[in-house]
């Protein structure tokens, strides 16, 4: 049994020097033994290089692909228009964690960007009968995530920070593996098509409510919620210009 922490980089976003503060944030704010790794080789196999040819031939807009944000306010297309899911490469972690970690390990996901302000020690000692992923408690403001439920832009999930077992994720990669191209040209970035899948209202009874999620203040995406007790903040929403500004120093 083992306490595992991992990222996953491809392309030219992120770089060597974000996987380094990433682990140096990491090795100061845990205090149980854990190990850091990357699943950078689940990106391979026929079912990859269909939902990469997904992403080439449906996404319309003029910015990076795999940016989850507008970054060129006069480009034609917004994120959630533009096709060509960000981020869907996350799911293929799920694919082989059976393969690469043992039944017994906990893994715990950071995206490379990740602020870290308390001690991750807490996470190992979840009650794992379920998944965990982080939540977009902004988008529960005025019910905001409710009126906005028909549109792509406002998803109740953040997997910016992501808790599981090997295997336990292997439903949300086959969904995606059943109609790749669907979702990919559908639903603009990976978190919204992972809320109509797997969130409290989706069709299907066996994916509802598929994740736990943590309590407001201790993962956090918008600075509003920042308190004493958060042990992440995550950078969703932000340029790569903004995070690189947080996550470098």
């Amino acid at each position: 049994m083992a306490n595992k922490i991992i990222y996953l980089r491809w392309g030219e976003r992120y770089t060597d020097q974000h996987v380094s503060k990433l682990y140096d944030k990491v090795k100061a704010n845990c205090s149980v033994d854990f190990d850091f790794t990357t699943l950078e080789h689940v990106h391979n196999g026929p079912d990859f290089d269909n939902m990469a040819e997904a992403q080439k031939w449906t996404f319309k807009g003029t910015q990076d692909p795999e940016s989850s944000i507008t970054d060129n306010p006069n480009q034609e297309y917004v994120r959630e228009d533009a096709g060509g899911m960000a981020h869907w490469r996350k799911y293929h972690m799920f694919m082989r964690d059976t393969e690469v970690f043992n039944q017994d390990d906990t893994l715990l996901y950071l995206d490379l960007d990740t602020l870290i302000t308390g001690d991750l020690a807490y996470f190992f000692d979840c009650d794992m009968s379920k998944p965990w992923i982080a939540r977009s408690w902004q988008f529960n403001e005025d019910n905001m995530w409710q009126r906005l439920y028909n549109l792509r832009s406002c998803p109740y999930y953040n997997s910016s920070v992501l808790l599981w077992k090997p295997g336990q994720c292997l439903p949300v990669y086959d969904e995606l593996k059943h109609d790749p191209w669907n979702a990919i040209s559908t639903y603009g970035s990976n978190d919204n098509w992972l809320f109509h899948r797997f969130g409290p209202h989706t069709y299907s009874e066996e994916h509802r409510n598929f994740f736990n999620y943590w309590e407001k203040s201790k993962v956090v995406s918008d600075s509003r919620y920042l308190a004493k007790d958060t042990i992440i903040h995550t950078l969703a929403g932000l340029t790569m210009h903004e995070k690189n500004e947080l996550c470098l120093q």
